[in-house]
């Protein structure tokens, strides 16, 4: 069973107002949060890499995860490194699919495929918590999801439907002066979301490479991206900055090799519905 705050623990984020006003979309009710293997992982029985391997797991296998120390998730079998796995948050306001809107994969992944056949070549992968725009489906022998970064753009790929959920877009935030934008911190790889006289929440995030110092005003949003690896989500965008959630790695709090400011999908969703249109984002 897990809290609010347990579970940004465990994504290396932490919330700092003694309030926690923090939805992250979580029932009221404790729930138990599992994490999704993003590689072939060892289990080790001590938190650390020299120690005795006790077990492995598969990538996109499930794991429950008792607690989270430093680089190292806890398991009932041992100990596994936090960049092999992912923990995954209940989703928020999902729905039956019924037609072609926003959606979510709601399994460890959902393979795209050249099309909407099991034995078509793969054309890519997207992860838990990963969004896309069904633009076509496809019911029949099977349930299949033409998905895209855009609605009404020509489908990336197909993919069952049964991985995939309707996802409740949050309404872009009215402009409010105690929201006084993000700051990224390109060395420490951290964004801070700034409230009143100080932050709301610390989160890591795994900074482009090449970005420099200023301050940029978000000017866009979405809640997944063209020109970004599939299922990027929720995606905000200030000039030549670019921050989104990444199902695809847990490597946060350090430099990464993505586009843009990449952070946990769920921290992605709270930031698209927190900060207000032409708010400002300083990189330092």
């Amino acid at each position: 069973m897990i809290s609010r705050r347990t579970f940004l623990g465990w994504c290396g984020a932490a919330a700092l107002a003694s309030t926690l006003p923090i939805d992250l979309g979580l029932p009221d009710a404790p729930q138990v949060v599992e994490a999704r293997v993003l590689t072939a992982a060892s289990l080790y029985r001590q938190p650390a890499v020299g120690a005795e391997v006790v077990g492995c797991l598969w990538p996109d296998s499930v794991v429950r995860v008792r607690e989270a120390a430093g680089d190292w998730y806890a398991t009932g079998a041992g100990y596994l490194r936090r960049e092999d796995a992912q923990p995954m948050l209940p989703l928020a306001g999902v729905a039956p699919l019924v037609g072609c809107g926003w959606v979510c994969v709601n399994a460890p992944v959902a393979p795209l495929r050249a099309w909407a056949a099991a034995d078509a070549p793969l054309v890519g992968r997207v992860g838990y918590g990963g969004v896309m725009a069904a633009s076509d489906r496809l019911v029949g022998i099977g349930d299949w999801l033409g998905v895209a970064p855009q609605p009404g753009s020509e489908p990336l790929g197909w993919t069952s439907a049964d991985r995939w959920a309707v996802v409740d877009v949050p309404p872009v935030p009215q402009a409010e002066a105690a929201r006084r934008g993000l700051r990224l911190d390109r060395v420490a790889g951290i964004v801070l979301a700034l409230e009143g006289e100080g932050a709301v929440l610390r989160l890591p995030a795994a900074p482009p490479a090449g970005l420099e110092a200023g301050r940029y005003r978000l000017e866009g949003r979405a809640p997944s991206g063209a020109a970004l690896p599939p299922g990027a989500a929720w995606v905000l965008r200030a000039g030549p900055v670019r921050l989104y959630g990444a199902h695809w790695h847990n490597r946060f709090g350090r430099a990464g090799t993505g586009a843009g400011w990449e952070v946990h999908p769920a921290l992605a969703r709270w930031l698209y519905g927190w900060l207000p249109e032409g708010a400002p984002l300083d990189v330092v």
